[in-house]
């Protein structure tokens, strides 16, 4: 799915007739001599240290197309044309290996040296340079995934939908369903509406187990 398009689409600009991808920066770690995937929550960036980091990005491999960043831990790049890759979401991938995931498909050349480049550019950055002199994670990698133009439409299964996410609220929005966030209590609760809960995910992803439990203690 174009999970790009539809996720910017959520976060309040509109993808026009463009090919998007998430380009979602992450933290590649060791782990027994292999590399593995941190998820962009752990980065804890700022608004402005992934406005220095995509500006950097935009100087150095603007063959590709541009990349912007609405949210620190959400970037997306506008490509020059449609991707013929096969990706997997940072979801499914975050805490395992990082080769077995990597773009496949006819251009996944092209597009594993889109990650290698922005590696090495976002390593030697200064920016990630204090990071890490000051023990915090770096945003060492990007995460490219969900290529496509927007759909011309979609069909929403529930005449509303509660979520925060901006995946939940850009396929809301392409539904022509209402959108709200997520109500601090359920006390007026919409019939047949539908609701997206997150409390559980990123500690599922990230097998933080005291994490889950206080989500789901939460969610109950």
């Amino acid at each position: 799915l174009p999970i790009g398009a539809l996720r910017l689409l959520g976060e309040g600009i509109d993808p026009g007739k463009d090919a998007w991808l998430c380009a979602d920066p992450v933290h590649l770690r060791f782990s027994r001599n292999t590399l593995v995937v941190g998820g962009a929550a752990e980065l804890e960036l700022a608004e402005h240290e992934a406005e220095q980091l995509v500006a950097a990005l935009n100087a150095h491999l603007a063959e590709f197309g541009e990349f912007i960043a609405p949210h620190p831990r959400r970037w997306y790049l506008r490509a020059k044309r449609a991707p013929r890759i096969v990706t997997h979401a940072l979801s499914a991938v975050t805490g395992r290996t990082l080769e077995p995931f990597l773009p496949q498909g006819d251009e996944a050349r092209e597009w594993r040296r889109l990650i290698n480049e922005a590696q090495v550019l976002l390593h030697n950055h200064p920016l990630n340079v204090a990071r890490e002199a000051a023990g915090r994670p770096m945003a060492n990698s990007l995460w490219p995934w969900g290529a496509g133009p927007l759909p011309a439409h979609a069909a929403s299964p529930a005449p509303h939908v509660h979520a925060n996410h901006p995946l939940a609220r850009g396929l809301a929005k392409l539904a022509g369903v209402t959108a709200t966030p997520m109500p601090a209590r359920f006390e007026n609760a919409v019939a047949q509406g539908l609701t997206l809960l997150e409390n559980l995910s990123e500690s599922a992803q990230s097998l933080d187990a005291a994490a889950w439990h206080a989500g789901l203690a939460e969610l109950e």
